[in-house]
């Protein structure tokens, strides 16, 4: 018997992580996954809505911000939280890496006034637990950093 993952393909979701990167699944539409399933990706090649990111980014179950700007979770200031508070989430998820750092609460107040929670963890929970809250519907967004060595 064949059992194939049930997974939203249209909206973003982390597919793994490891030291340095980041794989996300991008929404597809019914005609790319056709697409996928008569190819059946025998050829070993990769998904074109799979990406392979190093840098710390956003995601959310519809936007991808790649690159931003903070690479390192002890350089949180409030500027990085309101480039959050925009998104307009009901929930953020930081990854801090390997292990987990807390940001000033200072900087997370204007988040927690709007009602939106804030939970700290290391980057491998912060995935599961993102991947998880975006199965079941729910407007989050992550803010991860990349897991080093």
């Amino acid at each position: 018997m064949q059992i194939n993952p049930d997974f939203n393909t249209g909206v973003y979701t982390i597919r793994s992580y490891r030291p340095h990167e980041i794989d996300i699944f991008s929404p597809i539409n019914i005609s790319e996954i056709q697409s996928l399933e008569e190819k059946n990706n025998t050829d070993g090649e990769r998904p074109k809505n799979y990406k392979t990111l190093n840098q710390s980014f956003i995601v959310t179950p519809n936007k991808l911000i790649e690159n931003w700007s903070v690479e390192n979770p002890h350089l949180l200031i409030e500027e990085h939280f309101q480039d959050l508070l925009a998104l307009k989430p009901e929930m953020v998820i930081v990854g801090t890496g390997k292990n987990m750092h807390f940001a000033d609460s200072l900087y997370t107040l204007p988040l927690l006034q709007a009602g939106i929670g804030v939970e700290f963890m290391n980057t491998a929970a912060a995935c599961r637990t993102y991947n998880f809250l975006v199965s079941d519907s729910r407007d989050v967004a992550a803010a991860i950093f990349m897991i080093k060595d």
